[in-house]
């Protein structure tokens, strides 16, 4: 009888303690912070054109009408250029614009209205309007938990007739899922280190984007002394750019969060067009007062 009782009591105990550990595990799953839902809204994507009648007398609509054969699907010579002049003809009196819009939308989140729309209004600036030939928007998500999410814009857009390459724009964003609050780096950056912090920018960007050692060895058809002479020349343009894009513009950026590390992506064409905006720059810890974003 005693070992029965034993056997029962022992039981009813791992009974109870499986009541216990299955509690537990439910707190823990529940309690742990999740990633949000994120879907991809498309805004604009495909060929819109405008009346010339809206646009701004300035505005010649033959310029957009060059954007035609960029426009054609058919990879077909004959039928390329058939397309190409269908698109013309039916577009003589009016501006053309390619698209290709889309940004993220945030689902079931306590804030998912006021994100979105955040997001929606970024998309808006980057759709086709009066003067635009081109224009595209995607993006990133480099982070996503504990109602954290961060994105990374990349825009481009040429207006009718544009030329040159300095036509893409970055922008970084990182908001509260729960609250619907966008972060500033004044929140999350100590401010009193302003000039420490862009001395750590200044120097990851001449470490990693532009070499501030003068050529050793002779380069293509110029003489060494002709090499130095031209990087010390780029050096110092590169340095008034940075420094004024630097004093201009930093407090203002946006940042991101990527695999638990705080980027700041300067914008700027501070190189030259050809090389473009992007520039990101891993912001060191000492200066992130808010660190719990990136746990």
């Amino acid at each position: 009888m005693a070992s029965m009782q034993y056997k029962s009591d022992f039981l009813r105990t791992l009974h109870e303690r499986g009541y216990i550990i299955l509690f537990l595990f439910m707190i823990c799953f529940f309690s742990e912070a999740k990633a949000a839902e994120i879907h991809q809204v498309v805004l604009q994507k495909g060929v819109y054109t405008f009346d010339q009648d809206t646009y701004d007398a300035g505005i010649e609509c033959e310029n957009a009408r060059k954007n035609c054969p960029e426009m054609s699907a058919e990879n077909d010579d004959f039928w390329g250029r058939y397309t190409t002049a269908v698109c013309a003809a039916e577009n003589k009196n009016k501006c053309v614009c390619d698209a290709d819009i889309v940004y993220p939308i945030v689902e079931r989140e306590d804030a998912s209205e006021t994100v979105n729309q955040v997001f929606k209004h970024i998309a808006e600036d980057h759709a086709c309007t009066a003067g635009m030939g081109i224009t595209k928007l995607h993006y990133e998500i480099t982070h996503n938990d504990a109602h954290v999410v961060s994105v990374v814009f990349d825009g481009y857009g040429r207006a009718v007739g544009g030329q040159g390459s300095c036509h893409s724009d970055l922008s970084a964003m990182t908001v509260n899922t729960r609250t619907g609050h966008v972060y500033t780096l004044d929140e999350v950056l100590d401010k009193s280190h302003n000039a420490d912090i862009k001395n750590a920018v200044t120097s990851y960007f001449f470490t990693y984007y532009f070499n501030p050692e003068a050529p050793t060895t002779k380069q293509s058809y110029e003489t060494t002394e002709v090499a130095i002479e031209e990087h010390a020349r780029q050096l110092k343009n590169v340095q008034r750019m940075l420094s004024k894009s630097l004093d201009t513009n930093f407090w203002n950026l946006g940042f991101y969060i990527k695999g638990r590390q705080l980027y700041v992506d300067l914008n700027d064409y501070i190189l030259s067009c050809a090389n473009g905006p992007s520039f990101p720059i891993p912001i060191p810890l000492k200066y992130i007062t808010k660190q719990d974003l990136l746990e």
